[in-house]
């Protein structure tokens, strides 16, 4: 992969656009005062690595988390990420620099140890984890209604925006920020003091086991407290720190308040007129209340509209909605050209398009005008549940000739054991007591009856099961 300066912006294809892929990018808010229209290319937010002051990583609860590729522990110590988008421990960067990179020529930067791009030391950016459920069929979800104009990337809540071509960036702590994959951080001192007391903690803990670490830590709180007197930012005293670095590491974002804003943001239904007879300016849909790539398919926003009439009375929100389809998509072209709503989001973005069960929503009458392309989600639906009920079940016939062919090995090791025993027992044996080597029709002729015998028969057990009225199936669908 060519090397990119570090001035270069983020809108054209790199190394970093995995950057905007993959995480929530907040930018300092002095890049906010300094910035101009030609940032804000159509439908993509350009900027440069040295104006990021914090990311999100969104992470499933399910899987496992990330190790520092150093250190290869999951505990990430106050984790830093790179410009290639790589997360290591901060201590552990320390370590790697006071050890190995000797040359004080190259003491500023590093190799990743993962794809050995140049990493620098001030380009080293505060990582924070948002913990979210993963989406499948099945679950219960929330999704809110979200609005873009189409000459802007920024997504709004709001219907009534005033000047809604405006390209205004929202501070990390304003409600909807999760909707938007770039935004602002207001003070970064902030997190600098959130970093400086997980290395407190840590280092307290460290201090009981005698930690080799401490060092290494002692050196990143040395780094930061200086920081914060050249900010003119009061340092706080050791006894302030006394919480768990655990829950230090996460962003919130509050759904509750999220609602109670809904609420009160379309109540005036003169501010509505306004974007009714603008609304070809704007893309409309339904997102996950958390901020995940989670989308709902148009066609079902489509039956919504044809039940609520017009876009200024759907549903603000659609709480506790069943998935009832999901497709996994990455984001290219034609998938743009398809979800034109989605040009916000950077190609190569994973999302998904999910439908629900609107059976809450809507009325007979509006079940009736849809009734075919329902009943075929529907068919669909059905489909999937039969396909993986034959799964289940070819599964659990292949256990079941798995088990059945370590039985006939184990026999197969049992007679031979037998026969070896048997053997040694009798020292004065004749040649008609051993196996004939040619092709005499009477050779092992006895072994070699029983283990087949012993094979057919448990195959022929497979067989029955497989029969109805012996093992009827575990499921049956109508």
């Amino acid at each position: 992969m060519s090397s990119i300066s570090r001035k270069e912006l983020f809108s054209a294809p790199n190394k970093f656009q995995f950057v905007q892929q993959n995480y929530r990018v907040f930018l300092l808010k002095d890049f906010n005062a300094k910035r101009n229209n030609s940032v804000f290319s159509p439908n993509k937010v350009a900027f440069e690595w040295e104006n990021v002051g914090l990311i999100d990583l969104i992470y499933f609860d399910s899987d496992e988390f990330i190790k520092c590729p150093i250190c290869l522990d999951s505990d990430l110590l106050v984790p830093k990420i790179s410009n290639c988008g790589h997360i290591y421990c901060w201590p552990c960067i320390i370590k790697l620099m006071n050890n190995i990179l000797k040359n004080e020529e190259y003491a500023k930067k590093f190799k990743c140890p993962i794809c050995f791009s140049n990493v620098f030391l001030n380009e080293l950016v505060s990582l924070r984890y948002q913990i979210v459920q993963k989406v499948q069929l099945g679950s219960v979800i929330n999704l809110c209604l979200l609005f873009r104009n189409i000459s802007s990337p920024l997504v709004h809540f709001k219907v009534n925006i005033s000047n809604s071509n405006e390209k205004i960036l929202l501070e990390k702590n304003e409600k909807g920020a999760q909707f938007q994959r770039i935004g602002l951080i207001s003070n970064q001192n902030d997190v600098l003091l959130c970093d400086l007391q997980m290395l407190r903690i840590r280092k307290l803990e460290n201090k009981k086991n005698s930690s080799e670490e401490i060092s290494y830590i002692e050196e990143c709180i040395s780094i930061i407290e200086n920081a914060l007197e050249l900010r003119g930012v009061a340092i706080p005293e050791h006894e302030i720190f006394l919480n768990d670095t655990f829950g230090l590491l996460f962003s919130q974002y509050n759904e509750s308040e999220l609602l109670e804003e809904l609420e009160y943001s379309f109540i005036n239904s003169s501010a509505n007129c306004g974007i009714q007879s603008k609304i070809k300016d704007f893309f409309y849909f339904y997102q996950l209340f958390d901020g995940q790539l989670v989308f709902l398919e148009p066609f079902y926003v489509k039956v919504l509209q044809t039940e609520f009439g017009s876009i200024e009375n759907l549903p603000k929100a659609l709480l506790n909605v069943s998935v009832t389809s999901i497709k996994e998509l990455n984001l290219n072209d034609q998938n743009m050209r398809k979800y034109k709503f989605l040009n916000h989001i950077p190609i190569g973005s994973r999302i998904h398009i999910v439908g629900i069960d609107l059976t809450p929503f809507i009325t007979t009458k509006t079940k009736k005008i849809f009734e075919e392309e329902l009943g075929k989600r529907l068919g669909k639906k059905e489909s999937i549940k039969q396909i993986n009920c034959f799964d289940l079940l070819n599964s659990e016939i292949k256990v079941e000739n798995c088990l059945i062919d370590d039985e006939i090995v184990n026999f197969n090791r049992s007679l031979n054991f037998l026969n070896e025993k048997k053997s040694s027992q009798n020292s004065r044996m004749s040649a008609l007591n051993f196996p004939v080597l040619g092709n005499e029709p009477n050779s092992n002729r006895i072994k070699t009856d029983n283990v087949t015998g012993y094979k057919s028969n448990l195959y022929k057990l497979v067989q029955h099961r497989n029969d109805e009225d012996l093992f009827p199936p575990l499921m049956k669908t109508s």
